[in-house]
């Protein structure tokens, strides 16, 4: 074997080096466009996603709609990272759009949220979120469900529409009186497979936060424990709270919203008070 000096040694280290470097730019995420089909890897473990239509305000011709993307993981995970999928393409990294923790549940969920602001008409999008522990994404990290925002001509067309309150009935100036366990009930919406109920005191302490079991039955009973709680206190007596709802559809899009209703909260031996049948 001929001896190579020092200066050869080096320039052979180089060479190699140089030639790994173009292997793994030929092979890395960044060298082009993301294989289509391609999917992040990682076991569903109950993390759901949600997306929604955002126009600030849909009479205005100047207004910019987006899209808003919410986590809500029961998982050890320290972080979310945001995936979009366009028509004939794979799932490619919202770095542009990073998932902002919003904060913690007291049964054990997180609350994760992104804004994409590269919204355009007529495409359809399809997101999905993959954990984090440390920053760091693996394959066994935890990924949500799909969920994919339908493609219009309009951002008014699909930004969430109106939820019909059925019972308790009122509005915030002049709240319904009802006791600690109310049931809450509201119009059906086409299309929705689950609601979300939010709670909270008009101190903006929320007190409940969940999923419905499914559409089934358009009604939920505080206290019942039925679907996904999220987060749930006792009501407090002699209290006001504020109640919304949101109808979601089989591809987790928000559809439907109810305005803000009030309830004043009260003991359950007075008289008075309004009971609703679920």
């Amino acid at each position: 074997m001929p001896h190579l000096s020092t200066s050869q040694v080096r320039s052979a280290a180089a060479a190699l080096a140089a030639a790994v470097l173009v292997l793994a730019a030929g092979c890395g995420r960044n060298s082009g466009p993301v294989p289509s089909g391609f999917v992040p890897g990682g076991p569903f473990q109950g993390s759901w996603l949600t997306v929604e239509m955002v126009v600030d305000s849909v009479d205005s011709v100047t207004s910019i709609p987006s899209v808003r993307l919410r986590v809500y993981d029961p998982t050890p995970a320290e972080g979310f990272q945001l995936y979009r999928q366009l028509p004939g393409q794979g799932f490619d990294d919202l770095s542009r759009a990073p998932m902002q923790f919003e904060g913690s549940l007291n049964r054990g969920f997180e609350l994760y949220e992104a804004i994409d602001h590269d919204w355009q008409a007529a495409r359809g999008a399809a997101y999905l979120a993959r954990g984090k522990t440390r920053g760091i994404e693996t394959a066994a990290a935890p990924t949500t469900n799909i969920a994919y925002l339908v493609g219009a001509d309009s951002a008014k067309f699909l930004a969430p529409g109106d939820l019909q309150i059925l019972c308790p009935p009122g509005d915030p100036t002049n709240p319904t009186k009802v006791d600690s366990i109310p049931v809450l009930k509201w119009q059906p919406v086409t299309g929705a497979v689950r609601y979300l109920v939010r709670m909270e005191r008009i101190d903006h302490r929320l007190f409940f936060y969940g999923f419905t079991p499914d559409a089934a039955s358009s009604s939920y009973q505080i206290g019942s424990g039925l679907g996904t709680v999220l987060h749930e206190f006792r009501l407090s007596l002699n209290s006001f709270f504020d109640w919304t709802v949101d109808a979601i559809d089989l591809e987790s899009r928000v559809i439907a919203r109810s305005s803000t209703h009030r309830i004043e909260v009260r003991s359950i031996a007075e008289d008075s008070l309004t009971f609703c049948t679920p």
